[in-house]
């Protein structure tokens, strides 16, 4: 006797026509239900009536176990002194969402960097803002209020540009 393969296009259209050929022989078994004097009008009520019922504790239950979605999203004001890096902490509401995805925008990068872990590197000094869209696991995006990042010059840093500067205006005055 001769076995029969079945090949990998075959297996797709499987997949593929599986939920059109469930929706199809449901649909054709309900009208041949309804239409059957087999069964009571009272009979066919109460069959529909449970149908129903457990479609909604299918329904209840899938809904129940999926995970909580995110509604907002706040982040307060970071100050930072130039070349040094810190973590931005976020305050997401719920807690007990998942986080798929966060993605910051509307920084000026000449001001700041920001990587993909989060961590916020001060380049030069001045004032940017920054807006964080946060991505949860059903696929819900939430936008951040804008929050300000302050780049500051140390004492020493600024020092140094003072006489950065000195030295320029000598050169200046020499030239």
């Amino acid at each position: 006797m001769k076995e029969k393969k079945i090949t990998w296009w075959k297996i797709l259209l499987i997949i593929f026509f599986l939920p059109f050929a469930i929706i199809y022989y449901a649909g054709k078994y309900l009208i041949k239900f309804y239409k059957s004097s087999k069964y009571t009008a009272k009979q066919k009520v109460i069959y529909t009536i449970i149908g129903v019922c457990v479609l909604s504790v299918f329904g209840g239950i899938s809904e129940s176990l999926k995970n909580p979605e995110i509604k907002k999203v706040t982040i307060s004001d970071i100050t930072l002194y130039k070349g040094t890096t810190k973590k931005i902490k976020s305050k997401i509401t719920p807690d007990k969402v998942v986080v798929k995805n966060i993605e910051y925008t509307s920084y000026n990068p000449n001001i700041i960097s920001i990587s993909d872990k989060g961590k916020i590197e001060a380049k030069n000094e001045g004032t940017t803002t920054v807006v964080c869209k946060v991505t949860d696991d059903n696929e819900k995006t939430v936008k951040s209020n804008r929050f300000k990042v302050i780049v500051e010059l140390t004492e020493e840093q600024k020092e140094e540009l003072r006489k950065k500067a000195e030295e320029e205006a000598l050169k200046a005055e020499q030239e």
